[in-house]
């Protein structure tokens, strides 16, 4: 069926949906453009300004917003299901990538039609802001610096992922087919006088938070964008490079000294999920709210309609759901490995590694679920216990490269961030001690699977290996073992290099590098098994995805330092580094910093955050010759023109004004697509 698309300037209507999430503020109903006049009424203004906020869901927590930002990275590599493999290869990226499709789909269409529709959704509640009667003065202000703020964020986005964009300061009500580029010096401009506009606003400097825009989330993202002017803009209009350093520097020490945000004695706290709502994570500064009802996260409806006028569906990448309206967080889904009901977890053909000739298998009944000891002929299911490991999705896998940045003696990090250990489910511990479960060695019953970041195993490793107390992934067989029965190397390169990983999808292969590999932990969602007795992993996630956090502060603030006082700048790392040590270890840097420096520390604290992919592009670091030794996958096929993703066809087709790249007054295609 042919597609009616609509695209910029053609974005002239607000949709009809309702946003659940739990403050009061973000539950209002918006109104649809025929209904203009509620907004100038408190309740369809109020509800105008929580649509503005909408848009953040669709690409924090969902799959390819976190394939746009970590994926063809130096610390991500290809797992085997990757449903992005063309965009993280750099292979197969082509402005136009159908959005249906479920595999090799970028959404690069479908994130143009967000953030242009986010931004139309902000011009249009600024402007009845100023004119509405009926909200106070400080209400007035509230409401203009947190729309000010969403305005500039959803322009970073679009101007960090295609360069050169349109600037559109006011709503849209009329349709054309002709718009023009506005480099990136402009829109920076532009963002930095809307977060001014946001401080400016919001200018009682609280550290209450409440999921909406605050003075410190202002000062924060102000922080980052002077960092971001400066390192790949050479600071732009702003009035050279060293006053967007200095000035960087100096606003993160602001809200380093007044947020209000501190750091968690143990790192791991700050990615338990007793802490996962933003309000009460301390090191939070601010976040994109989801619902705890995981069936009402709300995403606004597509402007795309086909030719019966029905609204398209956003793809399942982006909703996760098949509902149109609802969507949560998946990032618990994309780093982690897959492992399955293999026999050499169960009954192996020594039955070493037998952790099952009992049965225990899932009953389900349309009113109770729960497990049930059945027949002690058959093995179980062993994919139902482990779910609170991974639902099987192999998304990315670490690279050798982002492992070796830990030092696990001394930062709490590497163990807070990456799960490297495979338990027995906790319902069959109770099993331990009957005289059919066969596992080996009492001392380690409780462990099943170890993987081991290094090439050269320990003592113990080789004894472990040896006594076949569990199965272990090694990250190559360089330190002279040999792969067999019970060792499974990760990475595929003999010399430990580590550039691209083992690669199988059944058998002992299950047990690759592409498949069972040691796992990104920081997101973890558990909710409770059937009848509510063990964790169990859930599709979509309440959790809070945090945006700005009092560690991107400080790494703000080093790396700005770094530009005019690297003493200064590694004194600011060690600072961090100090919070993050284990208990009685030094864990400081002796220096000198360099730019290498601070984007280790960058990939250790905030690797799957949604940043990587945006650091390597303005640093200049996103080319085959940094990436080899990194991310052959990458590498393999990387030009100078990815750093920029391709418009999408569609909006060039829609477009008649088109031009060479970079003419005045024109539109076009960037370079290389």
């Amino acid at each position: 069926m042919k597609k009616r698309l609509f695209f910029i300037s053609i974005l002239s209507a607000l949709v009809l949906f309702t946003s659940s999430c739990t403050d009061e503020f973000l539950k209002e109903e918006v109104k649809t453009g025929d209904n203009e006049g509620s907004y100038l009424t408190e309740k369809g203004l109020t509800g105008l300004v929580t649509a503005c906020y909408s848009y953040t869901r669709t690409w924090y927590g969902k799959e390819p917003g976190i394939g746009l930002t970590e994926g063809g990275t130096d610390l991500w590599l290809m797992g085997r299901d990757n449903r992005q493999q063309g965009l993280v290869q750099y292979s197969d990226i082509s402005p136009a990538k159908a959005s249906q499709p479920e595999k090799e789909n970028p959404c690069f269409d479908e994130y143009w039609e967000i953030f242009f529709t986010a931004i139309n959704a902000c011009n249009t509640a600024l402007y009845y802001i100023d004119e509405n009667e009926e909200i106070s003065d400080d209400t007035r202000k509230q409401f203009k610096g947190e729309v000010s703020f969403l305005r500039a964020f959803y322009y970073w986005h679009l101007v960090e992922t295609w360069g050169p964009v349109p600037i559109f300061k006011t709503p849209t009500s009329s349709a054309t087919s002709e718009v023009v580029r506005d480099n990136e010096a402009a829109v920076y401009d532009f963002m930095l006088e809307d977060v001014n506009t946001a401080i400016s606003s919001l200018d009682v400097p609280t550290i209450t938070k409440t999921g909406r825009v605050n003075y410190w989330a202002a000062k924060a993202f102000k922080a980052r964008l002077l960092l971001y002017l400066a390192s790949e803009y050479n600071g732009g209009n702003y009035g050279g490079q060293a006053k967007a350093y200095t000035d960087a520097a100096a606003t993160a020490q602001e809200v380093i000294d007044g947020s209000g945000a501190s750091f968690y004695t143990n790192y791991a706290d700050c990615w338990n999920q007793a802490n996962e709502d933003g309000i009460k994570n301390k090191e939070t500064i601010w976040y994109i709210e989801y619902a705890k009802d995981l069936t009402t996260d709300g995403l606004p409806m597509r402007l795309q309609k086909d030719d019966e006028g029905e609204h398209l569906n956003w793809t399942q990448m982006v909703n996760r759901t098949k509902s149109k309206d609802s969507g949560g967080n998946v990032a618990h889904l994309m780093f982690t490995g897959m492992w399955s009901n293999h026999a050499k977890l169960s009954k192996g053909t020594d039955g070493s590694l037998g952790l099952q000739t009992k049965v225990l298998d899932r009953t389900d009944n349309e009113n109770k679920k729960k497990f049930e000891y059945i027949n002690p002929s058959y093995s179980y299911n062993v994919g139902s216990f482990f779910q609170r490991y991974s639902k099987g999705f192999c998304r990315f896998a670490p690279s050798g490269y982002l492992l070796d940045l830990y030092n696990e003696n001394t930062d709490q990090r590497y163990q807070a961030s990456f799960r490297d250990t495979y338990k027995i489910p906790a319902v069959l511990t109770q099993f331990k001690n009957q005289s059919w479960f066969t596992q080996p060695d009492a001392k380690n019953s409780d462990t099943i699977i170890y993987l081991s970041k290094h090439a050269t195993l320990s003592a113990q490793e080789v004894a472990d290996l040896a006594g076949k107390r569990y199965i272990m992934g090694t990250r190559t067989s360089a330190d002279g073992t040999t792969a067999g029965t019970f060792q499974f190397p990760m990475y595929s390169n003999a010399d430990g290099s580590q550039l691209t990983k083992t690669t199988g999808n059944s058998g002992d292969a299950i047990f690759n590098g592409n498949n069972l590999f040691i796992s990104c932990s920081k997101f973890d969602d558990w909710g409770t098994t059937n009848d509510g007795t063990a964790p169990l992993i859930r599709d979509i996630s309440p959790r809070d995805v945090f945006v700005f956090r009092l560690s991107e502060m400080y790494l703000i603030k080093a790396e700005a330092e770094l530009a005019t006082s690297p003493t200064t700048a590694l004194a600011t790392i060690n600072y961090l580094r100090t919070q993050r040590a284990i208990s009685g270890q030094d864990n400081t840097l002796a220096g000198p910093a360099t730019i290498q420096t601070i984007l280790d520390e960058r990939a250790i604290e905030l690797c799957g955050e949604q940043m990587r992919w945006f650091d390597l592009k303005r640093l200049g670091k996103l080319n085959a010759t940094y990436l080899t030794d990194k991310n052959l996958d990458a590498a393999n096929n990387i030009k100078s023109h990815h750093r920029l993703r391709p418009i999408p066809q569609v909006q060039i087709d829609a477009t008649t004004n088109i031009g060479a790249v970079g003419e005045a007054g024109k539109f076009w295609q960037n370079p290389g697509y």
